[in-house]
């Protein structure tokens, strides 16, 4: 098994695990991460305002509850829970319907019109596509095709 396919597993076997504890605490999972030096990240998000150090640590105690998640980490671990920032990634479909009106970077895999950095207003999902609004065009980026996206913050 490929390392690479081997922590895409791990991460998998964590959502299913934590998702339903999160969300019974009224968050949304925004992403997990987890490295070879046995370091997870959970990046918590919630609806109505922004999460707080108390919000995280209420998280942080519920997932250190569960048993399973020392067996999937093989051992101790260390864990961070955190809000995404005002850079929040865009993972989910839901994510680009969510933040549609909002400012966003998008990098795909591959070239559209001899560039792979678009950087627009999202303008909502149309199947398998995310709309982008450019300038003064709309482009379609498909999901498959997006390498990273975030919200994108004018500090000026």
């Amino acid at each position: 098994m490929h390392i690479d396919d081997k922590f895409t597993e791990k991460k998998e076997k964590i959502v299913r695990i934590i998702e339903p504890i999160i969300k019974d605490c009224f968050f949304e999972l925004v992403d997990v991460e987890i490295n070879k030096n046995k370091y997870l990240r959970v990046v918590i998000d919630k609806r109505e305002g922004k999460i707080s150090i108390d919000d995280c640590t209420l998280v942080s105690q519920k997932i250190l509850e569960i048993d399973a998640l020392d067996e999937i980490m093989e051992g101790n671990f260390t864990l961070e829970v955190s809000s995404p920032g005002i850079d929040r990634a865009l993972i989910k479909k839901e994510d680009f319907e969510r933040f549609k009106g909002k400012k966003a970077k998008i990098i795909t895999k591959n070239k559209i019109e001899k560039s792979n950095t678009f950087i627009g207003f999202l303008n909502g999902v149309d199947n398998e596509y995310v709309i982008l609004k450019c300038d003064k065009n709309e482009l379609k980026i498909a999901f498959d095709n997006i390498k990273k996206a975030n919200l994108e913050v004018d500090l000026f």
